[in-house]
């Protein structure tokens, strides 16, 4: 795990997929009347996918910074040692 936060948005997102998915399915079944549990099933999945997926936006968006800022100080860090160049203008050393 390493200390990073782990989102808990993608388990509405599957639920809400699974709710929308069997509400759907069952609908066409039922093509000629729909119980309106069914009905309930693709709104409730539905909210629930819609609050997944921006749970998982607003939670990818700092992830995403951290996980650069980790990898610039890593670069800075371990970087590849530059040439040493001799400024003749100024007379020392550069790097």
């Amino acid at each position: 795990m390493c200390g990073e936060r782990k989102s808990g948005s993608a388990a509405p997102l599957f639920a809400g997929g699974m709710f929308v998915g069997v509400g759907i399915g069952e609908a066409f079944e039922h093509a000629d009347t729909v119980p309106k549990r069914y009905i309930a099933y693709v709104w409730s999945g539905t909210a629930l996918l819609v609050g997944g997926f921006a749970g998982m936006v607003a939670s990818g968006i700092p992830l995403r910074r951290r996980k650069f800022d980790r990898d610039w100080l890593r670069q800075a860090h371990y970087a590849t040692p530059r040439r040493v160049q001799w400024d003749v203008a100024r007379s020392r050393v550069v790097f």
